[in-house]
């Protein structure tokens, strides 16, 4: 017989851990009417489940089976909340990047309005002044999105292994260490929205340079 410290202040004051016989003589039964399966990765549920219910049939036990994901109906409210405020935060960060994107491109053309001209005179089409913008924003897309990535990683392993603490949040009895968790999809989804961003942000400025004028643009000073 022993007390647990599972973290939630809550169930450290209700919950008791005892053996199976001495919990069957405090509840007056022999019978058994819940096993729980503790797993060493969340990964392996599908696979654990699968397994269970084969020896199930096999055994002719009828028994039912229910996952953490089928009983943790306030986990998925949660995550599902995190996700649509992410999510906003998302769109909003994206919005404020294309726009600071898009007017640093401005900026650059009309700084490049000569040289524009210049390859306008030469025989330089509208059509090739567009894909010279947009060929430029892509590469400053990979180059930006990779040097994000890299610093991302890099602040992502300083907090992991300075081991900076949180403070214990209502209802519990602990305090937890900040862990950032790195997963390749997530980075590789990243990579390529900023990239999409970089690219889409900068066509309206590589538009509005293929439609300089020659002569004006030769005469801009």
């Amino acid at each position: 017989m022993g007390v647990i410290n599972t973290g939630v202040k809550v169930l450290d004051d209700r919950l008791l851990r005892v053996n199976l016989s001495l919990s069957q003589e405090l509840l007056y039964t022999s019978d058994v009417t819940r096993l729980l399966v503790l797993l060493e990765e969340t990964s392996m549920t599908s696979e654990s489940v699968t397994r269970l219910t084969m020896a199930f049939r096999e055994h002719g036990l009828v028994l039912e089976l229910k996952s953490w994901e089928e009983l943790a109906d306030y986990y998925h409210q949660v995550v599902g909340l995190f996700d649509g405020v992410f999510d906003f935060i998302t769109v909003i960060v994206l919005v404020i990047i294309a726009l600071s994107i898009s007017n640093t491109m401005l900026m650059s053309v009309m700084e490049r309005t000569r040289e524009l001209g210049t390859i306008r005179a030469m025989g330089g089409t509208p059509t090739q002044v567009v894909g010279l913008i947009l060929l430029e924003s892509m590469f400053l897309g990979v180059i930006g999105g990779l040097l994000g990535l890299l610093g991302g990683i890099l602040m992502a392993r300083g907090v992991n292994f300075g081991e900076w603490m949180m403070p214990r949040p209502p209802g519990s009895t602990e305090d937890y260490p900040i862990r950032i968790l790195i997963a390749p999809d997530i980075l590789l989804k990243t990579f390529v929205l900023g990239v999409l961003t970089a690219f889409f942000s900068c066509v309206y400025p590589a538009v509005k340079a293929s439609r300089i004028a020659v002569v004006d643009a030769l005469r801009f000073a």
